[in-house]
């Protein structure tokens, strides 16, 4: 029980102190950091592609048969095909008013896909330490834009920096009941572990290929080549450090 409370504390640490951290480059830099942050998304997608392949289908593969692991890829991903589009980012043309109620509808967006997020985390844990660790930090580095997208209307309405920072870290918030609630269910069985594992790797590869690197391509700059590389630069970390 002692490390079930632990990975829960940790999957609500990964989720306060992501969107946080984003809350506080809206808070510094308004606009002026998106280029960066886009190549933050650039190297935590190449993290969580080497994540999935390498780490998380490997062992979901080695504790279950192949439907179960289908079963479970496909839940994920619908899982965060359902939650993730409402943390969309998108307050252009909007002022006043609107842009708070723009910055309130992102962070309710934002804290239901933390969700899976933290079962993945929790999940990850009971697969292997060095894999819910992998997972924490990339969704982490994840979540520094998220916490940009809800924090920028905020600001722009002239809320203080400590509210702006507070909302934000707020919504990472659930990602603590995820992580307990697959932290939980992964310790039942292997079986019910491969299916968490083969869940978070289906949703960890949704968001990867629906949000990160759509985002990152565009908000960076230059050739797409440029956005390869650090997809790139991502996975091979992953490979050395495994």
């Amino acid at each position: 029980m002692r490390d079930v409370i632990l990975y829960s504390g940790i999957g609500m640490f990964v989720g306060v102190a992501g969107t946080g951290l984003g809350g506080v480059f809206a808070s510094l830099f308004r606009y002026d950091g998106v280029g960066f942050l886009s190549k933050i998304l650039e190297f935590s997608a190449g993290l969580m592609i080497a994540i999935v392949c390498f780490d998380l289908l490997p062992h979901s593969f080695e504790a279950a048969p192949l439907y179960v692991v289908l079963a479970g890829v496909i839940s994920g991903a619908s899982c965060m095909a359902l939650f993730g589009h409402f943390g969309r980012h998108g307050s252009g043309g909007v002022s006043g008013n609107g842009l708070a109620a723009v910055g309130a509808r992102l962070a309710v967006g934002v804290a239901l896909h933390n969700l899976p997020e933290g079962l993945a985390i929790g999940s990850g844990f009971q697969g292997g330490g060095t894999l819910g660790i992998s997972l924490a930090a990339a969704i982490l580095l994840h979540n520094i834009p998220e916490g940009l997208a809800l924090a920028s209307p905020f600001r722009a309405v002239g809320l203080s920096p400590l509210r702006v920072v507070a909302y934000a870290s707020l919504s990472g918030v659930p990602m603590g009941l995820g992580a307990l609630i697959g932290a939980l269910a992964g310790g039942i069985s292997p079986l019910v572990t491969a299916l968490f594992l083969s869940f978070a790797g289906g949703a960890m590869l949704f968001l990867t290929f629906d949000d990160m690197i759509p985002e990152a391509k565009r908000g960076g700059s230059g050739h797409p080549a440029v956005c390869l590389l650090g997809i790139l630069f991502g996975i091979l970390i992953v490979r050395i450090m495994g």
